[in-house]
This record gives C-alpha cells, sequence and structure tokens, in this order.
C-alpha cells in the first residue's frame, strides 16, 4: 500500500485591473454617502430622487464588480518540502553591512514557479500563466506581500494536532 502525504494547497485572488478597483471603491463611497445623508425634511420628491439615485449607484457598483471578477486572476498554490521553501528564502535573502534584506519579489517569483498548481479567472476559465517573472513584476507591493503570505503559510503547515484543539473535546 502506498501511503503519501497531501501537501496543503491554497488560493490566492489577484486583481488585475486596479483602475476597477478604484472605481469601486468611489462608487461604494458615493452610495454610502447617501445612505448616511440624514432624510429628515425631504420632501417625498426629494426622497423619491435619492432612492432612484441609490438604485443607479446600485446597479452600477454590480456592473463594475461584475467587471472587476471577470478580471481576477486566482492562483492555486501547493506547498513545496521545506527544503526547497529554505532554499528559495535563503536565494532571496542579503545581509548588508549588518542589516538582513529580503527580496520578496524574488521569493514569489521562484515560489510560484514550483508551487503553482492552477491559473484561472475567477470567472472559472483557465489561463496559462507563461511570463512568472514579467507577471510578478506586474504586481503591486501589497499584491506580492498577499501571495507571500499565503506562500509562507503554506510551507509552515502544522505537522500535529496543537494540544489545544484536543483540549476542546
Amino acid at each position: 500500500m502506498n501511503i503519501t502525504v497531501k501537501r496543503p494547497l491554497k488560493t490566492v485572488d489577484i486583481i488585475t485591473d486596479m483602475e476597477s478597483m478604484s472605481q469601486i471603491l468611489q462608487v461604494a463611497n458615493d452610495l454610502q454617502t447617501l445612505k448616511d445623508e440624514p432624510t429628515g425634511g425631504l420632501t417625498e420628491g426629494e426622497m423619491s430622487q435619492r432612492r432612484k439615485q441609490g438604485k443607479n449607484l446600485q446597479e452600477e457598483l454590480k456592473k463594475l464588480i461584475d467587471a472587476q471578477e471577470a478580471s481576477t486572476l486566482v492562483l492555486t498554490l501547493r506547498a513545496v518540502n521545506a527544503s526547497q521553501w529554505t532554499q528559495i528564502v535563503v536565494k532571496n535573502t542579503k545581509n548588508e553591512k549588518g542589516v538582513t534584506i529580503k527580496d520578496f519579489p524574488g521569493m514569489v517569483k521562484t515560489a510560484l514557479s514550483l508551487m503553482l498548481e492552477k491559473t484561472a479567472w475567477k470567472n472559472g476559465e483557465d489561463v496559462t500563466l507563461d511570463d512568472i517573472p514579467g507577471f510578478v513584476d506586474s504586481l503591486l507591493d501589497t499584491q506580492i506581500m498577499d501571495i507571500m503570505g499565503v506562500i509562507q503559510t503554506l510551507n509552515s503547515p502544522e505537522i500535529a494536532l496543537p494540544k489545544a484543539i484536543l483540549n476542546l473535546l
């Protein structure tokens, strides 16, 4: 009987259209501002106009979110061996004048080439990521750190049930 260890698997969403994200935030802010405005003293006509404006903002927000979902990339990553992860970290860490400097984009580039199981758009359509270094270079720092968090979590899994969990029984 063959026994294998199933390594952890996680996904991370990457928004590829940051302009639409700005638009979504602006429309959502406008809608929230409209909802927060006091309604006391408004005429029925003004209330009707406000409801119509709110409905229009909700429809616009829905369209923007749907468009963004279509341009959101979902990366499926699988953990690597601890030794491989250590090599990635060592390769992308320097010590200059006593200061440790980590090249997070470099770590992400190297890790993705080993850990990437699947790439698809959020709507489910598969996509091939041919140029991992070019892709990583196009990411925002916050996106790189989001991916790093997933990579670190995957490569530092729990290997035994924590005692606190067993104490719940």
